[in-house]
Parts: C-alpha cells; structure tokens; sequence
C-alpha cells in the first residue's frame, strides 16, 4: 500500500553514500509492486515475497538483518514486534503506533512516516556501527519484544483488573 511507503525505502537506498545491503525483500501484496520493479535498477535483488503466513513469518524474517516499515496511520503493529523478537533491527514511524515501544538507537529506529532522506541517515547510521552496537540493539530488541509477548500481556491486564 502506498502508506507504507515502499518506494520511500528505495529512494533512501539511492541517498546512501555507501551501502552494503546486499537485497531488499517486500512483504505482502500491494498495488505498488510495479512502482518498485521501476526502480529497480540498484546494484542489488529486490525480491518479493508476497503473502507469507503468520506461522511462516519467523523463518523469513530470519533471512534479513533490518526491518523496516515507515508507515502512516499504523495501528501498533504486532509485525513490529515480531521482527524484534527475531533480534532484527527494527526501523518504524515516530508518532505511529511504536513510540514509547521502540527508544531510537536503544532498541530499533524511529523516523518521520515516509521520510527518505531520514531513513537513508539511519540506515547509515547502522552500516556504521560495530559488530557489538549492532549486537546490543538486538538483544535489547528482543527484550523489549518478549515484553509484549501474548501471555506478559494478559498477566499485566489481569493485575490490572485485579488491582481495580
């Protein structure tokens, strides 16, 4: 969908002064595919994987080193949470739905919705980092995603009812 952004990531791709991704996957169905095959003219795949089920999710997310997914008018997004799980360094949308979850630089990144040129700095930013700055924001990735899980989730909203 174009609030996604898709073509934004690409663009971001083209701004980075040097870039060691080596491919970008696209998720899900979405009119803006053949935006993107327009694009592709990078140095590196754009694959798309289409719909992939809930179940399968995490074997794909395993393939990738960073999430991204700049939206606006996201909802919390449980996809978010699923990347963090995975340890993948997870960039999303300030003032959509992850702020307070994701702490920029400490646990993933937050950028304007659709904003390319701040996207293109944070993904510098992450070719930039030692092995270890990496290490540490997945790891605090997959702390704060363990927090949400389904089950930490109900026993807080049990307390809750409970202390009410």
């Amino acid at each position: 969908a174009k609030r996604k952004f898709p073509i934004s990531i690409i663009k971001a791709l083209f701004l980075l002064k040097k870039n060691n991704f080596q491919s970008v996957s696209f998720f899900g169905e979405g009119s803006q595919k053949k935006l993107i095959q327009e694009f592709n003219n990078l140095s590196y795949d754009i694959i798309f994987r289409g719909y992939i089920p809930r179940e399968k999710l995490p074997v794909e997310l395993d393939k990738h080193d960073v999430f991204i997914m700049i939206s606006k008018k996201e909802a919390f997004g449980l996809v978010y949470l699923e990347a963090m799980n995975r340890g993948l360094i997870t960039i999303a949308a300030k003032n959509e739905g992850m702020d307070g979850i994701i702490v920029n630089g400490e646990n993933g990144f937050l950028v304007e919705s659709g904003s390319s040129v701040q996207l293109s700095k944070v993904l510098e930013l992450i070719q930039l980092m030692t092995e270890n700055e990496k290490l540490k924001i997945s790891k605090n990735a997959i702390q704060t995603a363990k927090l949400y899980s389904n089950k930490n989730v109900s026993n807080n909203y049990l307390d809750l009812i409970k202390n009410a």
